[in-house]
């Protein structure tokens, strides 16, 4: 049943529930009961299997073993690689020893590839933390936020390990962290482009959750789910995360709702260097990426009424900029 504030709400968030309620019955399935899922499987659920505690805390605990007085640069590029030994090499190479003058540090979260991509990553320079079992892009990313944090890093970018986003575009976005001007700045492949131009249907989509995404936390937004993300490292603790593979809008609308200020600069979407992407059915992914966007909003709404002096209203909140913008230059 509709509550009142939905049945109220823009058309464009009316079409946002009708396309979750469509996709309930759908993942009734998948939700209820969750099940173990084979080490080899890749992890594609809303919801993180029963042992990603036990596999994190198992592969945290390895990695510190072999680096016990980790001290991590200031800037700390996160790659969630999953099978990817064609490519994450390339994407290594990419990355400078300092970008803005700011010195980097790389850290591959490998999240239980079958391949060589940690034996690749680490003849590429990066330190290396291995997960036994895929247990979801998101589950990767947040240990290596953790890891970052714990090793007095200052800054924390992603990259995918697919080669698609290019950290060339990292220097502008680490000087508005820098100046103090952003706490989080998105890639955005909607104010610069995207080589991909087959996938039309997940770029229509794109164009759409930034709309909707928009709407609901009164920022101007036009990419959510990009790849490219520069963040102040304490953010990544502050900002609540549950999601094992459809983390990119969850960390976007809980760092909004938080008060923290989110600017856009131009980027370009390359093609992947080889593969296929794994993000699974176009529509299956864009049904359940409008279940974390509801959910996520829903959730850090109440938690902000729960503590109305800590998180600032909505219509408070500052508006996503893009270094085009004159103000930005």
């Amino acid at each position: 049943m509709q509550t009142k504030s939905m049945m109220s709400a823009s058309p464009k968030l009316r079409l946002l529930w009708a396309v979750i309620i469509a996709g309930l019955t759908r993942e009734k399935t998948e939700l209820m009961p969750r099940r173990q899922r084979p080490a080899a499987e890749t992890y594609h659920g809303l919801r993180e299997a029963p042992d990603t505690t036990a596999i994190t805390t198992q592969a945290r605990a390895a990695f510190v073993a072999t680096q016990p007085d980790l001290k991590l640069q200031p800037l700390v590029i996160v790659i969630a690689a999953y099978n990817e030994a064609d490519n994450i090499g390339f994407v290594l190479d990419e990355v400078p020893q300092q970008i803005a003058d700011v010195p980097v540090s790389l850290l591959v979260i490998d999240d239980g590839s079958t391949d060589d991509t940690t034996a690749v990553a680490e003849r590429h320079g990066a330190l290396v933390c291995t997960l036994r079992a895929n247990r979801g892009h998101g589950v990767a990313l947040r240990l290596g936020y953790k890891i970052a944090r714990e090793a007095g890093a200052q800054y924390i970018a992603t990259l995918d390990a697919d080669g698609q986003w290019d950290p060339a575009d990292l220097p502008g976005m680490v000087k508005l962290l820098e100046s103090g001007d952003a706490d989080f700045v998105i890639g955005s492949r909607q104010l610069g482009q995207t080589e991909n131009t087959e996938a039309l249907l997940r770029n229509t989509g794109v164009r759409f959750f930034a709309r909707v995404v928009s709407r609901l936390t009164r920022t101007e937004l036009t990419d959510t789910s990009s790849g490219l993300r520069l963040m102040r490292a304490g953010l990544t603790g502050t900002v609540t995360q549950t999601q094992p593979q459809y983390q990119t809008s969850e960390l976007l609308i809980g760092a909004l709702l938080q008060g923290y200020r989110v600017a856009e600069v131009p980027t370009v979407m390359r093609r992947r260097i080889s593969g296929t992407s794994r993000k699974g059915h176009n529509v299956l992914y864009g049904l359940r990426y409008a279940r974390v966007i509801a959910n996520t909003y829903w959730r850090e709404r109440r938690a902000a009424r729960r503590m109305p002096l800590v998180r600032p209203a909505a219509d408070s909140l500052p508006a996503a900029r893009s270094l085009q913008d004159p103000a930005n230059r």
